[in-house]
């Protein structure tokens, strides 16, 4: 019938109109990565016009192909060059801000062990002179002492007689003389602590 045929015609155009959305969707999906295929592809050949060219189509011979890529490679590998250059140019700049930073660090090294000697050798040397000062001092007691020592046996090899032990020992074994009563004389009188013996004149 004609509603029916209204019907079909109605659902072919809905799915066509649908296939081609799909497809839209498909196509917008894959934009980005075919965008990216496109600039993988070779770079433009460097054909060289000549100077008589004044539009319209050009036709390049094989020869002339083949000479814009000799030079496409020849630019290309001089690109390569100064890349690897200026690389190796950056590593030489690191080594030697590398080693004048070494450089740097060992002289301060060595300055700091050289201060350090000089501080312990004028420690050492401080402590020799204390030391020989120490020494000498008690080499002068050890000498001072040693000459007290002396004079101290000698004092105690050699004693002092009292007078009173010299004269006993004068006297002794003699007889005392008898005393005589002489006119107009007195004779002493014996003290308490010795006899005191009258002058020899008035003796007999």
């Amino acid at each position: 019938s004609t509603q029916l045929s209204k019907i079909r015609l109605a659902v072919h155009k809905q799915s066509i109109r649908n296939d081609l959305i799909l497809h839209e969707k498909v196509r917008l999906r894959e934009a980005p990565n075919n965008e990216k295929k496109r600039r993988k592809r070779g770079k433009p050949l460097l054909l060289q016009r000549d100077d008589q060219y004044h539009g319209g189509a050009v036709l390049w011979s094989p020869w002339k192909v083949q000479q814009a890529r000799d030079r496409q490679v020849e630019q290309d590998a001089k690109k390569l060059l100064q890349q690897q250059q200026k690389e190796v140019e950056q590593e030489r700049r690191q080594r030697e801000k590398e080693e004048k930073a070494e450089q740097l660090a060992e002289r301060r090294q060595k300055a700091t062990e050289l201060k350090q000697r000089r501080r312990q050798q004028k420690q050492d040397e401080a402590l020799q002179r204390e030391e020989r000062r120490i020494s000498q001092a008690a080499n002068q007691q050890l000498k001072g002492d040693l000459q007290a020592a002396s004079k101290g046996k000698a004092r105690k090899q050699k004693p002092i007689k009292s007078c009173t032990n010299d004269i006993a020992d004068q006297t002794a074994g003699v007889e005392a003389p008898k005393a005589v009563q002489v006119e107009g004389v007195a004779l002493p009188k014996a003290t308490r602590t010795r006899t005191v013996q009258p002058p020899q004149r008035y003796l007999i």
